[in-house]
């Protein structure tokens, strides 16, 4: 219960989530690594045998069906493990971790949901993109919670990206400071760790390796994502809160115009 006090106690800086995820990742690295091995390892062996099939085509056409693949196959697929973690980490800040078998199962049968909250957080912030680039990046940071909710809190659709929204309220340029800072370094630190896998001879199995050491490292990043989740649901604030969560209360922070 020492982590489930840390993470209630105060809204948490950048580098104080960066090293939560770092002590989770440390002293679970088993069943967090199963978790994200289940979940890549079927997407990794499919998207590193996809250009041979399509050998062929056009090379530009074929990226661009590569980088749609992806996007689905995170949409459909790489969401359990995102679930997983989320339904792990607070397992692990109550101090009852749990098995990554049961994290999985849990997150499976969510799948359908899971999967609804993403494609409406996505219409939602295509529609800002639409109307002005400013409302897209205002609706993504108020969204980015959506999968951590469905998984997490039970929410379904509509009610759960009105559940991520609300942890957002009045605290907006706080959660884009701490996000932007996560993914930059997350995306930094991951590449760099792909980097030796470049002095490799060209194989498919390298291939593999390289894109399993980047998503096994970028989950710690996503890790911090959660515990920022977490640490907004826990920690009271101005808006309204969220059924089940503390009673508001003064933070310093507020929404863009």
């Amino acid at each position: 219960m020492i982590l489930f006090a840390e993470i209630s106690a105060r809204p948490l800086r950048i580098g104080e989530l960066l090293s939560l995820a770092w002590s989770i990742t440390r002293q679970h690295f088993k069943p967090i690594f199963l978790i994200v091995l289940a979940v890549y390892l079927p997407i990794n062996l499919f998207l590193v045998q996809f250009p041979e099939f399509f050998s062929s085509q056009d090379r530009w056409q074929v990226v661009k069906m590569y980088f749609n693949l992806v996007q689905w196959l995170e949409t459909l697929i790489g969401v359990l493990a995102l679930a997983a973690l989320a339904i792990f980490v607070e397992s692990v800040l109550k101090g009852q971790p749990m098995r990554a078998g049961l994290a999985l199962s849990m997150s499976l049968r969510k799948w359908l949901s899971l999967v609804s909250v993403q494609i409406l957080a996505y219409l939602v912030f295509v529609g800002g993109l639409i109307c002005l680039i400013v409302p897209g990046i205002i609706f993504l940071v108020q969204l980015f919670a959506v999968v951590f909710v469905a998984a997490a809190r039970e929410k379904r659709g509509l009610d759960a990206l009105h559940y991520s929204r609300n942890l957002v309220q009045g605290r907006w340029w706080s959660v884009f400071g701490r996000l932007t800072g996560i993914y930059i370094v997350g995306l930094t630190v991951s590449t760099l760790a792909t980097l030796p896998t470049l002095f490799f001879p060209p194989h498919w199995v390298f291939d593999l390796t390289a894109d399993l050491i980047f998503d096994g490292v970028f989950a710690i990043f996503q890790m911090a994502t959660i515990l920022l989740f977490f640490n907004l649901d826990y920690v009271p604030h101005l808006a309204t809160p969220n059924p089940g969560t503390q009673e508001a209360s003064q933070e310093i922070s507020g929404d863009p115009a």
